[in-house]
């Protein structure tokens, strides 16, 4: 089902609308972190993958939503102070239909482009991260917990750091 150019993993009803090319049997990341953000475009197999995730790490719906507070905040400094209106997304895994609301949101202008790469993932140290920014400069409050970066009051979701070691940052040319 489409809803607007989105694609949509249920109908009014609450029941699966299969679009094309997707497998409603196989759970998908993108739409297992949709759910966790309380949104519309996924499907039985991957609620349950996630209610699975929330009884091993409870926390991790929260964690979610301040990565997702962390890009919202990130992507409107970027607008609003620095004037960019081009993005391109790099990331592990998205949900097709859903590309960077956030500045769609806040400069409707914005172009957006995505490199999707679904492969393994690592733990890396702070300085490995640190590393990858190579000689940007980050902006203010550095690389830090997504719910510590420009905070708002309504964005007072806290990471317990023994259980979760994410870290955020936004780094500029000089």
């Amino acid at each position: 089902m489409r809803d607007g150019d989105q694609v949509t993993g249920r109908d009014e009803a609450g029941d699966g609308v299969v679009p094309p090319g997707i497998d409603p049997a196989q759970p998908s990341i993108a739409r297992v972190y949709d759910y966790f953000l309380g949104g519309k475009d996924n499907f039985a197999v991957d609620r349950a993958v996630a209610e699975e995730a929330l009884r091993i790490a409870p926390d991790a719906r929260e964690a979610g939503r301040a990565n997702r507070a962390f890009l919202r905040r990130a992507v409107e400094h970027m607008v609003t102070e620095a004037g960019i209106r081009q993005f391109l997304a790099i990331v592990h895994f998205h949900n097709p239909g859903a590309e960077h609301p956030e500045a769609s949101g806040i400069a409707e202008e914005a172009e957006r482009s995505f490199n999707q790469n679904l492969g393994t993932g690592r733990w890396r140290s702070r300085e490995e991260i640190r590393s990858y920014f190579g000689d940007m400069e980050l902006v203010e409050p550095g690389l830090v917990p997504p719910a510590d970066w420009r905070a708002e009051p309504e964005d007072l979701i806290r990471q317990d750091l023994t259980r979760y070691n994410v870290l955020a940052g936004l780094g500029r040319k000089p």
